[in-house]
């Protein structure tokens, strides 16, 4: 081998074994001729003046660049099938082009300059060291040029830096019209600090953020800081980025931390950030103003107009995390400011949800106004499914002990000018959907408690709010209805038909409105009843257990044998809307008689029956019949089938009691779809014991969620956990129409003149009215009704 005479030209293509061993073997007709005389390590110049040291190892007849290739393939986003343009210059420096698939010349993002003192303010450029010709139109040079600063560094003597940089001159720049814009507008910056912008590039995104050193920050300040602190426009909380030195070329890296950044503000390729220098008494920090290639500019991170939350924030004795991307995996960042009033002393905060506990580890960093939740954090995200975007308040129990009440939210369009709040997630979207239209920020309770206490309710209610949705398992009284007054609440609906958890009159006295969503799930419980009923007379249940237990041997005459419908009297207790449609199906759908009792005569059910009966005689069978009893206890002496269906008041607690039980017939079927307390469950347990041929179907409890003890053992009682209206449709529509009670009170919408005429409401095909579609306590706050 014997060294060049001068300068020599040779390729490289860059492929896969290259890129995954992190060495790039040289060309061996090169090494063969060439290579003598060259010393470890080489030097690689890159036409914007950047330096790489290259370490080198032979192998045989081989040489491969090792130690330092990794790092410059990842830098520059190399690629398999690209080619690198090397020209050595003798003395073991080489200079080196990097060409695309497409043969033109890449960008490079470091632009590593030398420095000259102030002169007369032109800085001479430097010619490309494998190229002559040169471009000189400025505004095709700013697109590759990646610095900026008006208030320019200086040396130790005072004296302003200028930076000489060189622009690609050999190929034309790409034209990225709305990327340039994003240029444009970050060169326009100015400040008085010091600042500098950065073009995002795939080893921006994808690595890690590289800038000079010396010109932003001291050798004194990187002493005295490992992280530095980011913040961007609108959060309350900076992103920590831990400064390292690159090993090959000086430059001063981002490396832990930094990726987190780009993520939470989603930074995409050709995004230009402005990094400012910030004071602050904490350590060192930048301010982060993001200028977007496909907007027109923001400085807050972009953002999905439905998923995502506020800030971090904190008031006394709580703070809320709102989760981005990295914060569902390893750790969440806390604010600051309570971390340094309540948990200086902290080593961990203990996470507490009903019984369930999580020990979650607290860094605590006050040289860089900095904490977070690690080890721990995790398992509470797994456990409690939280997703991004979800809020997550945190209140403070036992400060000595550092013990925390979790609520989970889920956030829909942060920036909506009035709060609604759910205490629990609903079925669909079309109710979210709804709110959002009408500049609603709508945040979701996820917590998972069944029922949420009353504290619980007032941490979500907060210091404003405009309206809530809740659940029948919740006691709206004086203090929830004073906590939402006080935060300028206007609207409380029930997401169900009944209300008896709400004290009206107390919400009329602190002027707020109370909704409920009757008319949609008339049909859907009236089903269920029905179900429960055929479930009871031919013992569903228990053949079912019996099989799954593997005891059935073969058919036996005397198996399972339960009662038939056809031709039996069905006994309805209130018929109203709910009573009514399950008279109807049990009546045409078996035909059975009817024998009812309501304060109210219902002519449109005795017509209905009426008319059956006539329909099956016409056709040679026997008509069914109906009669309307004048007590409750006619009812219960003659059907064989007992629904109940009526309001729950002071007159129907324990309205079916031990005397009631002992009326019915030994082998009488009893249903309920309406309450639990209309039955005296303890009196029943008995009856069931004491008459093993009665039998039962229970969707409400009297102390629900609670059974009274020995009902589970019964085999002829049915039970389900509340699930009348448990359809999709209904479910759904009940979602909607509770989120329309609270946004008509909000915008100031009349009462719809028929709260059981819902259906305008729930037609996704059209918009629904202006009205809020059941207001209960509407006459009482003097609510004007619909015209429509």
């Amino acid at each position: 081998m014997s060294s060049p005479p001068g300068p020599i030209h040779f390729f490289q293509i860059v492929n896969e074994t290259s890129l995954q061993n992190g060495e790039l073997r040289i060309r061996r007709s090169f090494v063969s001729e060439h290579w003598q005389g060259i010393s470890s390590p080489v030097l690689l110049v890159l036409p914007n003046g950047s330096e790489w040291k290259m370490d080198w190892e032979k192998r045989d007849a081989d040489v491969c660049f090792v130690q330092g290739w990794k790092e410059f393939a990842e830098f520059y986003s190399l690629e398999k099938e690209q080619v690198l343009m090397f020209k050595y210059e003798g003395k073991s420096r080489f200079n080196v082009i990097i060409l695309g698939r497409s043969g033109l010349e890449r960008e490079y993002p470091l632009l590593n300059g030398t420095l000259e003192a102030e002169g007369s303010g032109n800085s001479k450029r430097p010619n490309s060291p494998l190229r002559k010709k040169r471009r000189t139109n400025t505004e095709e040079e700013a697109r590759f040029n990646e610095y900026s600063h008006n208030a320019r560094p200086r040396d130790r003597d005072g004296r302003r830096i200028f930076l000489k940089s060189e622009a690609s001159n050999n190929v034309e720049a790409p034209k990225h019209a709305e990327s340039s814009s994003a240029l444009e507008r970050a060169r326009a910056f100015s400040s008085k600090n010091l600042w500098f912008y950065r073009r995002m590039r795939p080893a921006y995104i994808n690595n890690y953020l590289l800038f000079r050193a010396e010109d932003y920050v001291t050798q004194e300040e990187r002493k005295e800081n490992e992280f530095l602190s980011l913040w961007v426009t609108d959060e309350s909380r900076p992103w920590h980025a831990k400064i390292s030195k690159h090993d090959n070329n000086g430059q001063i890296m981002l490396t832990t931390g930094w990726k987190q950044f780009v993520r939470d503000n989603n930074l995409k390729l050709n995004d230009v950030c402005v990094f400012e220098k910030t004071r602050n008494s904490e350590g060192l920090s930048f301010r982060v103003i993001i200028y977007r290639a496909t907007q027109e500019s923001t400085n807050i991170p972009s953002q999905d107009y439905k998923r995502r939350g506020r800030a971090s924030k904190w008031t006394e004795d709580q703070f809320t995390i709102a989760l981005k991307q990295s914060q569902t995996k390893r750790s969440a960042h806390i604010p600051y400011g309570f971390a340094k009033k309540y948990l200086q002393k902290a080593k961990a905060l203990t996470l507490q949800i009903g019984n369930r506990i999580w020990e979650i580890k607290l860094d605590y960093y006050p040289r860089h106004s900095y904490a977070r939740l690690s080890s721990g954090w995790d398992k509470f995200v797994k456990d409690c499914n939280l997703k991004e975007a979800d809020e997550c308040t945190f209140q403070l129990i036992d400060r000595e002990n550092f013990v925390f009440d979790p609520v989970s939210i889920e956030v829909w369009n942060p920036n909506g000018k009035y709060r609604v709040v759910s205490t629990k997630p609903m079925p669909g979207t079309r109710w979210i959907n709804l709110l959002i239209q009408q500049d609603c920020r709508v945040e979701i309770c996820t917590q998972k408690k069944t029922i949420l206490s009353v504290e619980d309710i007032i941490q979500l209610i907060g210091d404003k709010c405009d309206g809530v949705i809740g659940q029948l398992t919740e006691d709206w009284g004086e203090e929830l209805f004073k906590a939402l007054s006080r935060a300028g609440g206007k609207a409380f609906s029930n997401m169900a038909v009944g209300y008896n958890n709400v004290d009206v009159n107390v919400a009329t006295k602190y002027g707020v409105a109370v909704g409920n969503t009757p008319g949609v799930l008339t049909e859907t419980t009236a089903e269920l009843a029905a179900s429960l009923t055929l479930a009871a007379a031919r013992r569903i249940v228990e053949a079912d257990e019996f099989m799954r237990a593997g005891l059935y041997d073969g058919w036996l005459p005397h198996l399972f044998v339960g009662n038939l419908l056809k031709g039996q009297t069905v006994g309805v207790i209130g018929a109203g809307r709910i009573g009514s449609a399950y008279a109807r199906m049990m009546v045409e759908g078996f035909k059975m008689n009817l024998i009812y009792f309501d304060l109210y005569q219902s002519t449109r059910l005795e017509k209905f029956v009426t008319a059956y009966g006539e329909f099956l005689k016409a056709n040679g069978e026997k008509p069914v019949t109906w009669k309307r009893a004048s007590s409750m206890d006619e009812v219960l002496q003659q059907a064989d089938i007992i629904s109940l269906h009526p309001v729950l008041d002071k007159t129907t607690y324990h309205l079916v009691n031990k005397e009631r039980l002992s009326k019915m017939k030994k082998e009488a079927i009893l249903i309920n779809c309406s309450r639990g307390p209309v039955i005296d469950e303890a009196a029943l347990v008995d009856h069931l014991r004491e008459n093993p041929m009665f039998r039962v179907g229970l969707d409400v409890f009297e102390d629900e969620p609670y059974m009274k003890p020995g009902l589970s053992e019964m085999k002829n009682a049915i039970v389900v956990p509340h699930i009348a209206s448990a359809s999709k449709w209904t479910r759904e529509g009940m979602a909607t129409l509770a989120a329309l009670n609270v946004l008509g009170k909000i915008k100031g919408y009349p009462v719809w003149f028929d709260a059981n005429r819902v259906e305008p409401f729930l037609n996704e095909n059209a918009p629904p009215p202006a009205a809020s579609p059941s207001i209960v306590n509407a006459k009482a706050l003097g609510l004007p009704v619909s015209k429509l």
